[in-house]
This record gives structure tokens, sequence and C-alpha cells, in this order.
């Protein structure tokens, strides 16, 4: 008993890399690298978990990776290398070369901007197929490259029908493709259970000999496929999508399916018999590709037995033939996503925040992209097309949202601050925007007025579940709602789309100014109840929200992880 004491006090600090295993499991690369200069000891146990991850996204990189004495520790820990993604084709060579047959994940991305990039990575598809050969436990595989080659193609699917344990494949290299290269990629994904292709189809007939060529290929007379998660959004016509239905009719374990460009129209309408007849275990409908009128896609709506997630398709309409197919699985609707629906009408946004007891999900908002790599240039606001919700229509007759389970909302909202005859926000007439008192006072109490409306910051601050919230604030014109985000990168400093001289500064602007600050305070006082946010965005607010009230309402958000307003 003494002796066994005795040896566990012996244990020190240093000692703590014979369980490595069980301590790098959840260790990131920074916390790996820090614990190699412990000791040669950490140093030697340790250093083999740098490779399980190789993650390549600049030329920098790639050349460091490159040089001999990285080679040389590749090679040394090859059984270590798990997951690679890289944006230069060229490093799978190296792969190949250096034995790296542990593989389970392999990423072959391209710069969507670059599309020499693009071109350029294609032609290493054969080396992709040489690695699905070499690699028994590779699971994922995501190409933004792919070369449309016959024979590449018919060696590619080869590897992917005889892998044993690959599940999910992407192919997002959109390029005119004859069918019947597709067809072939199609009908070898039998084992897969989430399954990624975008591509523009050629049109090709195809004689029967050629159809039973194709389920010759999966081996069985009768296939039935494993795919759970279908993506084909890219286009085809009427005779294509005859073989692409026999496809579909095979999938029974369907649960998310992006529904691709038919044409004509006509074609969804079996498309909606096999939903509803092959796949009962649809849950997740992706309409986005699809530029069907609203008549249509409600057929598709209603064809689900159990929808809980809905993508609609910017560039149509949200009838109310949709609207009354949604309501259909209004006890299931977890999710619903209208992102850069121009379309799509603020009382129907009220309607569905109102009527949709589970939801959880809500996007009506893009994010921000950049279009350059200087830092001191703000993101650029592609958002102009997304929907905008009418403060107005909160207080209408449908009553307060239902929906208390939302976690993520991402929203548009109109600001009518003062928006009289069509007028600039910020024209400092005094005698005819604020000669009577009573008139400023009766528009700060309008709840469906300000900054950030009361019934609006009152509507969201009862969703309690909150992790996420963008608000985005935008400004009508005389013609079009405009984004003011727009006019604040256009050089518009006053962030209200209207140059204005010192002398035009008056009284009454400096009131309307202190109202909008204090409003935006009593919303920032509202939202403190949101005590589970982790992401918190408001869009053109940076001019009216105070640091204090920033600082007393972050006292509340201790899961806050990402704040931003602009």
């Amino acid at each position: 008993m003494t002796t066994e004491t005795n040896t566990r006090c012996a244990a020190s600090v240093f000692d703590i890399h014979f369980i490595q295993s069980q301590i790098c499991a959840d260790l990131t690369p920074r916390d790996l690298r820090r614990c190699c200069l412990v000791s040669w000891n950490f140093y030697h146990n340790f250093a083999p978990y740098l490779y399980r991850t190789i993650d390549i996204g600049r030329k920098s990189t790639f050349n460091k990776f490159r040089r001999p004495e990285s080679l040389t520790a590749l090679y040394r820990y090859r059984d270590h290398v798990t997951q690679v993604s890289c944006i230069f084709a060229q490093v799978w060579k190296l792969l190949l070369a250096h034995e790296c047959y542990n593989l389970t994940v392999i990423k072959g991305l391209s710069l969507l901007k670059r599309p020499q990039n693009r071109d350029v990575n294609k032609w290493a598809t054969p080396d992709i197929t040489k690695l699905i050969q070499v690699c028994p436990k590779l699971r994922v595989l995501e190409l933004s490259h792919f070369l449309y080659e016959r024979d590449v193609v018919e060696e590619f699917c080869r590897a992917i029908r005889n892998h044993g344990e690959l599940k999910e494949l992407k192919v997002n290299h959109f390029e005119y493709v004859v069918y019947t290269k597709v067809r072939e990629i199609l009908w070898s994904t039998l084992k897969l259970e989430r399954f990624y292709l975008n591509v523009s189809v050629v049109p090709t007939r195809m004689t029967p000999d050629e159809t039973q060529a194709l389920i010759d290929l999966t081996g069985e007379e009768d296939p039935e496929f494993r795919v759970r998660y279908l993506d084909t959004p890219w286009l085809m016509y009427d005779y294509e999508a005859d073989m692409f239905f026999r496809y579909l009719r095979r999938c029974p374990h369907v649960e998310s399916f992006t529904v691709p460009y038919i044409y004509p129209f006509r074609c969804v309408a079996e498309l909606a018999n096999i939903i509803s007849t092959t796949m009962p275990n649809l849950q997740h409908l992706d309409v986005h590709a699809s530029p069907s009128k609203g008549e249509v896609i409600s057929r598709l709506i209603k064809a689900c037995n159990n929808l809980r997630s809905f993508v609609s398709n910017p560039a149509q309409e949200l009838t109310n033939h949709v609207i009354t197919a949604l309501m259909k699985h209004r006890e299931s609707l977890q999710e619903l996503s209208f992102v850069r629906g121009a379309f799509t009408t603020s009382r129907q946004i009220q309607t569905i925040l109102c009527s949709f007891p589970n939801l959880e999900v809500f996007e009506a908002m893009v994010p921000f992209e950049k279009t350059t790599c200087n830092k001191n240039v703000e993101s650029v606001r592609k958002w102009k097309d997304d929907p905008i919700l009418n403060p107005k229509d909160v207080l209408g007759e449908q009553g307060p949202w239902i929906c208390d389970k939302l976690r993520i909302l991402k929203l548009r909202y109109l600001d009518e601050w003062n928006r009289t005859s069509g007028k600039d926000d910020d024209d400092d007439d005094d005698k005819n925007d604020y000669e009577d008192e009573s008139q400023f006072n009766s528009d700060i109490e309008d709840g469906s007025k300000g900054v950030l409306p009361i019934t609006l910051y009152e509507q969201i601050g009862r969703m309690t579940g909150l992790e996420v919230l963008w608000l985005g604030r935008v400004q009508k014109s005389v013609t079009n709602p405009v984004a003011v985000a727009d006019m604040i990168s256009a050089g518009d400093n006053s962030g209200f789309g209207v140059e204005q001289n010192d002398n035009d500064r008056s009284i009454g602007a400096l009131r309307r100014r202190e109202a909008r600050i204090k409003n935006v305070t009593r919303a920032l006082w509202e939202l403190r109840k949101l005590d589970k946010i982790k992401e918190l965005e408001l869009r053109n607010l940076k001019l009216f929200i105070s640091r204090d009230a920033i600082r007393q309402a972050k006292s509340n958000w201790q899961y806050l992880e990402r704040l931003h307003y602009s």
C-alpha cells in the first residue's frame, strides 16, 4: 500500500504525455503547439497530432508545406493525417507520394472569384480518384472543381461505387455538361447519405439500353438508394427529368431535398406525386433554384407529410397559395428562410410570425459581404432585396407573435420616423416639421415609429430563447425603400442620406437626434431580457447607440460571443 502511494506521489506534470490521445482529442492546433514547447517528451508525443487537420488557404502556406523539412515531417506523421482542406490541387499528389492513406475528410476547394484557380485545379481530378481508392476510411469528399471528361468520370464513379465508407459527396463545379456524365455520377451514389451536385446540364436523349446500363451500375435489379440529403440545384428539361424521376423513386430515405430547375413546369406536378408517395421522411424542402410559380410550389409543400424547414425562391412572389400550403405544417415547421425575397410583403412576414408556434429559425436578411481585402473598407451591404417588415403591421389585427421558441431571427424593418410627404428624414425645416410641440411628442410615443419602434423591440423582448438576432434598419425614400447603410458607404456621414449645411442644424434636429438615442437606449434595455443571446447584429443604428447603454446591456448577456453594430 505504501509503495502504491509513493508511486502516485512521484508522478509529475511532465508524465501527462502518457495519456496524450485522450487529451489531444479536444485540443486546438494552437494548444497543441504550446504543448510541444513544454519538454522533449511533450514534443515527441504531441507533435503528430498537429497533422490531424491540414488547412491550406494561402499561397504562402502552401509554399511552406512544400518545403523538404515539411514533407519529411508529413511522411513521418502520415498515419495521423485525417482531414485535408486545400485550394491548390497540387497537394493531392504530395499526399499520394507520402502515403497519407488514413484520410477521412478531403475538401478540394477553389477560389470562386478566380476562375483560373478552378480551371487549373480540375485537372487534378484523377489524383482525387486515386486518393479515394487508397483511403479506406474516407467519409467526406467535397470538390469545388471537377473534370467532366468521359474517362475521368467513369473512373471517379467506379471509385465511389466500390468505396465502403464514403457517406458524403459534394461537387460544386458549375459547368455545362452533357447529362450522360451526370447520370453516371447520379446512379453511382447507392451507398451515399449526403449528395450535392451543381452543374448546368446540356440535354441529351436516352435509349432504353442506356437506361438499363445505369441501373446495372448499382449491381442490383431494383436498387434502393440510401441518400438522406439530396441537393440538385441544376437545370433540366422534360426528357432529362424523366430519368431523374426514376432515380428519385428509388430514394425513399430522403429527409432534405433541393428542388432543381425543371422545365417545363408541368413536370413539377409529377415531382409532387413522387414526394407524396416515395419520400415519407422528407422534412426539409429547398426551392431556391426552382423559378416555378406559387401555385406549383404550393403543390410540393402540400406533398410533404411533416415539413420542418422551407427555403423560398428569391425570384418568385410569395403568393397566398404558398402561405396556405405552409399553414398545413404550422405545427411542425421550425425553420423558414425568405432571404432576398423582395416579393415577400410585410403582412406576410407578420402572418408567419403570428401563425407558427414552433418556429425556431426565421431568416430574411443576408450577411455582409466584402468585395476587397482592404481592412479599412467596410463590408458591402448586399441585401437590398431582402423583405422589409413595416412596424405598423405588428400593431395589426393578427395580434402578437406566437413563436416563443425562436432561436434565430434575422429581419429588416422600416423606419418611418417623421416620414411625411416623402421628405428626407433630416430636412431641418423646423417650422414645417415640428412647429407644434405636441406633434413631436406624439411621434415619439407612436409605437410604430422611431429608429427602433417600440412595437418591434417589445415583441422581440418576449422571445427569451433567442440566440442569434440580426436587425437591419431601412429608411424609405420617395420611390423605393433604400438601405441607409448604402447611403453611409456612399460617403454620407450623417447617416440619413442627405447632405446638411451647418446653418441648417437647428434645435429641432438636435431634439430629433436626442429622441432617437433615447429610443434605441430603451430598446437595448428591453433586449436585456435575452439572456441566452450569443450573436447580436444591429445595422444602421450605430449613430444612435450609446456606449453606456451597450455596456449595461452586455452585463446581462453572459453568453454573448459576437456584437456588431453599424
